[in-house]
This record gives C-alpha cells, structure tokens and sequence, in this order.
C-alpha cells in the first residue's frame, strides 16, 4: 500500500476521534453545541490537511533520504510545519466567525491567543504522520531490494545454468576432448594442460558461489581456464590479450560476464586472418569500462542479440539500474567489433 493511503486512514481517523472528543470536552464544560457545528470544523480541516499530506509526501517520495538529500527533507518539513499549522488553525477561527460573528479585532485577538496550542498540536500531529511516513517508505525501500535481490539471484542461479549448458554443449566437449585426444601422442603435457584447465573450468562454475558481484581478479581467473582451452584447440591462430592495470582487479563486477563475450569473438570472429583478442579495462571518473575487442568479420546488418548477451544486459540492469551502459559496435580504423561496458566503479 502507497504510503499516503496509510496516512490518509490514520489522518482520517485522528479527525474522527477529535470530532467525539471535542463534543465531550464542550458537554464537561456545560456548553451546548451541535455536532454539525463542530464536525464542520473537523471536516473542513480534514480535508485541507489530506490535500497539503498529499503535496508533501510527494515532495518527500522524489528525492532518497540519503546524505545528500538531508537538506532537501529538512527544508521540506520546516515549511511543511509552517504551512499545515496554518492550514490547521484557519478552519476553527473561520467557523468561530460564520457562526458567532465576531468583530475583526477580536477574531484576530483570539486567533493570536490560541496559535500556541494550534502550533503544539500541529507540531506533533505532522512530525508523528511524517514519522510514520518515513517508516513506511523505509519499509518499502527493503520489501523492494529484497525482491531486488532475489530477482538477481534468480537470474545469477539461471546464468551459471546457460553457462555451464553452453560449455556441456555436445560440440563443446567433442572438440575439447578430441583436440586432447590428438595432443596425446604428439604432445603428451600440452594435452594434460588442456584436459587439466577443462576440469579446473567445469569445477569453478560448479563450485562458485552464489555472490551477484565478484572481482575482476576472480572474474579473470575463470576466464584463463576458458582461454587456454581455446588457445590450445586453436593454437597460433588465436591470440589474447590482456590490457589491465593492477588497480582494476579489486574492482566488482557481476559475475560470469566476461566469457560469454570471448566466446562470442572466438564462435563469429574467425575470418582467414589470425583471431585477436584484446581485453582492456580503463577507469573514467568514478566508472569502470571494459572493452573485450577482437579484429575478426564485425557485426552483420542483421545481426540481433543472442541469448548469452541478453542474458548480460538483463543482469547489469538489475543490479545497476540505469547506471551502466552496454555497447557492441564496429570498430572504425580496423576489422573487427568492440563489446564495451560501463558500471559504477565499486571495490
């Protein structure tokens, strides 16, 4: 429920209690009074107060109680106080003068003599709504990133799965162990290197842990046991490069999102040239690019996104919201495609 349909009920209700309050408050004193009269009153400033409780729970809901915002929230409810006593001491002096008539002077006379008792009551009826407000929304800030994180754990669970199907994939494990199988005789530790970093990938996705964000280091030390199996099927005629500082490493990045971008390269990118590959990460302001580029045939006309890259942009804007940026694009002075990411730089 949005928070102003709760304040609205408890507004509402507090009204309600004040009308029956004020009634017997009049009868212990011997005056006589009807409760049209005095629900009037209540009514009119009910309906002012849920109109000025709507404004500023607005203004409240646009900005994050955060740090920086602070200000914003404290400006807001310093004249939110001002106006809504305001508001809340027009409504029974105005009554006082339709139904008693009293001469300008002495209405503003008792307008002034009662202000301090409007104030205190409306002092505290708005800092316990906007109290209540606060915890409402806080409330709904958790109750959303848990199912923020859920959401992402799902798909992290259904990531590892498209992973390990797609390096389980029939055509994966033939050409893997056949490429072994033929190094036996010709090469007996180059083919127990590569059946060792085959073993070594499938126990890491088995293995990893269910953490969203990892590190770029442990990123890329996954990625290694994909990359020498590759090399090794393909031998000189694929290259990869790394071009990263050291300072990057302790970087988090959503697990799993390297891979698939270096399969891409390897699965579409051979032409009769050699394959390079180039990984290169770069720090821009408080962002971390990675760049995974490669000199192979470039992007079609009809090219469209697989279900590995969707899967990548799905779980970026997850767990980034609208603070990254996914780009593929041909490179300009060579063949080739560039697969660019841009995240919140976070250590």
């Amino acid at each position: 429920m949005k928070p102003f349909k709760i304040i609205g009920i408890i507004w509402s209700g507090t009204k309600l209690i004040s009308i029956f309050s004020v009634m017997l408050w009049l009868k212990s004193i011997g005056v006589e009074r009807s409760i049209i009269r005095v629900a009037s009153s209540q009514i009119g400033s009910w309906l002012l107060g849920l109109v000025f409780l709507y404004f500023i729970i607005n203004l409240l809901l646009k900005k994050d109680l955060l740090r920086k915002y602070w200000v914003y929230h404290l400006r807001i409810n310093l004249l939110g106080i001002v106006v809504f006593t305001l508001l809340m001491s027009v409504f029974p002096i105005l009554m006082e003068y339709i139904y008693n008539k009293p001469k300008l002077p002495e209405l503003w006379e008792m307008y002034l003599a009662n202000l301090p008792s409007f104030f205190r009551e409306s002092f505290l009826t708005y800092n316990f709504l906007i109290g209540i407000t606060y915890g409402l929304i806080y409330y709904d800030s958790r109750k959303q990133e848990e199912v923020k994180r859920e959401k992402v754990e799902k798909q992290l669970l259904e990531t590892r799965m498209l992973y390990l199907k797609s390096q389980l994939r029939p055509h994966f494990l033939f050409n893997s162990l056949n490429a072994i199988s033929s190094l036996i005789d010709e090469d007996s530790k180059k083919a127990q290197s590569m059946l060792v970093d085959l073993s070594e990938l499938l126990r890491s996705v088995l293995e990893f842990d269910s953490r969203n964000k990892i590190s770029l280091q442990e990123e890329l030390n996954i990625l290694e046991k994909y990359i020498q199996i590759e090399i090794t099927r393909f031998s000189d005629s694929l290259i990869i490069k790394k071009n990263i500082s050291n300072d990057h490493l302790t970087c988090l990045i959503p697990s799993f999102i390297l891979q698939p971008l270096v399969e891409n390269s390897i699965k579409h990118g051979f032409t009769e040239n050699k394959l390079e590959i180039i990984i290169s990460t770069e720090l821009i302001d408080e962002t971390l690019c990675i760049k995974v580029s490669d000199n192979g045939s470039g992007l079609t006309e009809n090219w469209k996104y697989g279900t590995g890259l969707s899967n990548i942009i799905t779980r970026i804007s997850e767990t980034y919201g609208e603070k990254y940026a996914f780009k593929i694009y041909n490179n300009t002075n060579q063949p080739g495609l560039t697969n660019e990411i841009i995240l919140p730089a976070e250590k």
